[in-house]
């Protein structure tokens, strides 16, 4: 029974209701994007599936086979970040409808070289990654997207749908890709990944987005790269994020990294041994992310739940000699692992602007990945070294140390702000009397204080200072004069005149509450003054800029 069509309308209206994990399903168009992507990933799986085994068939060499999923990770260390750079300065509907057509043609060309014998190890491993290079390329614009398709407070259970489509996927996906290789060969598996990229570029080239007005040009790649580089950096909340999914995924790691030498080694098994350990990560994966959204705790008490599951599931993985306790301990762990990143992946969209949200995920992402990265060489090295129950201690007790990143980078509360930019367009003139390009621009500005108020305008202006610096400025300070201590004097410079009025546009609604105790805390007017920095090689004269925008 198809779930009743609903618009984005409708489910506004009913604000007050109880919200249920699929009621983001009822909303058309997510619906045919949820539908198409785990397609997607169902095929994505087959595909891993028939590169492996073609490689296996191609070559004897291990190494060359292991080069496969390198293949098929190494796009994500390399792309994210200028994926989400992207993400933010185009179209991302045309984004992902690249990145579909570029993963189709690839594997495509794939299906058909297999069928001709054509394909060759390094066809086989190029192909392999350019598919991971679509498929980084795709995923910042996707999840930024999440807030084009659904209302602000469907976001996380639309992400959690869209974990238990990928898990769906990656459950079923393998033994089917098996199966299909068994009857039809390699090149039918190659052929069907080809066909999954069909839907999602229908529903993308269906789907009616309208497109944001522009008041000034995108930015270049490597300055939208360092904005978002820059933007985390003075963000304390994203940090505290990152941290905690790189340390998740660095510990967490364990799950992925040593389930088939524990299927041998341990239980005593073989290849379907180790396919019902990973079919128990999956089916735990899908329920906790149906789940999450009834668990009622804070963003800070659900990691800390999930790192003592998770932790209690990789000690117990470390003793169990029982195939049916070593899958539920895998089931835990997986339950865990969606539920903390996928929420940590949430909080990263409700605290970051619009402007920047493709750049703040994707380095979530990356977090997450070079965790991982560091993590399976660890536990790979230590299991060879002192065996598979000790990796799996030690994994889980890494866990549990974790938790002590609770003091030190904190998840903050503040989903709840109100993101809204606090200007339409830049408060300065966009054709001022120098070009966009020319600078650094210097701007000065004068503040009068009362004694009284001395220790709270330092506290408010640092804070102020780090949004500056934050949407685009540096070389921020803060000094009082020697002379006259109520007057306080406020610089900072941005590269440009059009990263200027870049930095304007990036204030938002909350940030004005900030600007609003520095406001209460001076007499008078502000006076404020800009100035174009002259080179060296001119004549030493600051040339003024009018107008009151700061």
């Amino acid at each position: 029974m198809k779930p009743p069509r609903t618009d984005t309308a409708t489910i506004n209206a009913t604000e007050g209701t109880d919200e249920a994990s699929l009621r983001p399903l009822g909303i058309v168009q997510y619906r045919r994007f949820w539908l198409a992507n785990m397609g997607s990933n169902f095929g994505a799986m087959i595909q891993t599936v028939a590169a492996t085994w073609t490689m296996a068939t191609l070559t004897n060499d291990p190494q060359m086979i292991g080069l496969v999923q390198t293949c098929a990770s190494l796009p994500m260390m390399l792309v994210l970040l200028p994926a989400g750079a992207l993400a933010d300065i185009r179209d991302r509907r045309h984004i992902m409808l690249g990145a579909q057509l570029l993963m189709l043609v690839v594997a495509g060309a794939l299906a058909l070289l297999s069928a001709t014998s054509g394909a060759t190890p390094l066809v086989l491993l190029a192909a392999t990654f350019l598919i991971g290079c679509g498929t980084a390329l795709n995923n910042p614009s996707w999840q930024a997207s999440l807030q084009d398709l659904v209302p602000r407070r469907l976001i996380e259970p639309a992400a959690n749908l869209n974990a238990v489509g990928f898990n769906v996927a990656r459950s079923l996906g393998p033994a089917a890709g098996g199966i299909l290789i068994s009857f039809a060969g390699a090149a039918s598996a190659f052929a069907v990944n080809a066909v999954s990229y069909l839907a999602v570029t229908l529903t993308l080239l269906t789907w009616r987005k309208r497109a944001p007005v522009q008041e000034l040009p995108p930015e270049s790649m490597l300055r939208a790269i360092s904005a978002g580089l820059r933007y985390a950096c003075w963000s304390p909340a994203l940090l505290a994020i990152y941290v905690r999914a790189s340390a998740f995924g660095l510990c967490g790691s364990a799950a992925w990294a040593l389930p088939a030498v524990h299927a041998r080694a341990a239980l005593g098994g073989g290849p379907t041994t180790y396919g019902l350990l990973l079919g128990g990560f999956g089916a735990g994966a899908i329920l906790g992310a149906l789940s999450r959204s009834r668990l009622p705790f804070s963003r800070e008490a659900m990691v800390r739940l999930c790192s003592i599951a998770f932790a209690a599931a990789l000690i117990g993985l470390g003793f169990s000699t029982n195939l049916f306790l070593s899958i539920l301990m895998m089931a835990f762990s997986g339950a865990a692992w969606v539920v903390s990143l996928t929420g940590l992946g949430v909080s990263v969209q409700f605290i970051t602007p619009r402007w920047v949200v493709g750049r703040a995920l994707s380095l979530n992402q990356v977090s997450v990945f070079a965790g991982m990265a560091l993590g399976s060489w660890v536990w790979g090295f230590t299991s060879d070294r002192l065996g598979i129950a000790t990796a799996f201690f030690l994994a889980g007790s890494a866990m549990l140390s974790s938790l002590l990143l609770a003091f030190v980078a904190p998840l903050e509360q503040q989903e709840e702000q109100d993101l809204t930019p606090a200007r339409a367009r830049p408060g300065d003139d966009l054709n001022a009397p120098i070009g966009p390009n020319e600078g650094p621009i210097v701007v000065l500005i004068e503040y009068r204080v009362q004694p009284e108020n001395f220790h709270a305008f330092v506290d408010a202006m640092n804070a102020l200072g780090r949004i500056r610096r934050r949407d685009g400025a540096y070389h921020w300070s803060l000094s009082q004069d020697v002379d006259d201590p109520t007057c306080w004097l406020e610089r900072f410079q941005t590269l440009t005149w059009l990263e200027h009025l870049r930095r304007q546009t990036r204030h938002t609604l909350a940030d004005r509450e900030v600007s609003a105790r520095v406001t209460a805390l001076h007499d008078g007017n502000v006076s404020a003054r800009r100035m174009l920095q002259r080179r060296n090689t001119t004549p030493p004269i600051a040339a003024e800029l009018g107008g009151p925008s700061i």
